[in-house]
């Protein structure tokens, strides 16, 4: 059964109380029965500030974050993909306004353009659409075009970490209180990557893609590494306690 929302803040204001009182967060540890109970835990801790670690074995490609990353890389290598396109619009780190989204999507069926893209790459289109923030979707569509050409010429490896700082992503990450668990994410995802693109100096964006539509047809889980880390909270199913 789900746990209410009041027994986590109590969780919350306990922890809060035992550090307060000496202890070391390391030293405190949540733990539930399923993998499947972390998120609601981490979410509550995220809002209240309450640095964490996840150390149960989770599925990397499950976390909400690295999910965007692989939207946004999705978006880069099908570029003039509407469909994609619109997905990215979504995406936090990039820092669209919402309600700037809305007008544009609008904007697109009203004035009957081709596509987002014609949109997104004209300044003075976007500003007849009276946005809040016209500038940063022009930035997004300069942002993809320069990416989809250093996806082209950047080994894959360079690529991805180059992604990973230039997008904004990795600041996203830095900025939430469990950034432990989500920094570590990121990392055996990269692992991963340097695992399959291993001698290969052809490696592309494209072979990514193909491999990222493999594993997911195939239901393959990429498992996160435990790793212990000082000063946060330690969050574990009682299994991976013992």
């Amino acid at each position: 059964t789900d746990i209410p929302e009041a027994e986590y803040l109590f969780l919350v204001r306990r922890i809060e109380e035992l550090i307060k009182e000496g202890s070391e967060p390391q030293e405190i540890a949540v733990l539930y029965r399923e993998n499947r109970e972390a998120e609601a835990v981490a979410e509550v801790f995220e809002r209240h500030g309450l640095p964490f670690v996840i150390e149960s074995d989770q599925n990397i490609l499950a976390d909400p974050d690295i999910q965007k990353l692989l939207k946004l890389l999705e978006a880069i290598h099908d570029l003039g993909n509407e469909g994609r396109l619109a997905e990215a619009l979504h995406i936090d780190f990039l820092k669209i306004p919402p309600l700037d989204i809305y007008k544009l999507l609008e904007g697109r069926v009203k004035n009957n353009y081709a596509s987002l893209y014609d949109l997104i790459g004209k300044a003075p289109l976007l500003e007849s659409l009276g946005l809040e923030d016209p500038a940063s979707l022009k930035q997004l569509y300069d942002n993809l075009s320069r990416w989809k050409r250093e996806s082209k010429n950047r080994s894959f490896l360079d690529f991805f970490s180059h992604i990973v700082r230039d997008s904004g992503y990795i600041d996203h990450l830095l900025g939430n209180p469990g950034y432990f668990e989500k920094v570590g994410k990121l990392n055996t995802l990269f692992d991963e990557i340097k695992k399959t693109v291993g001698n290969r100096g052809d490696y592309t964006l494209a072979d990514f893609i193909q491999y990222l539509a493999i594993i997911r047809e195939h239901n393959v889980r990429i498992r996160n590494k435990a790793v212990y880390l000082p000063h946060v909270v330690r969050l574990m199913t009682a299994h991976k306690a013992k």
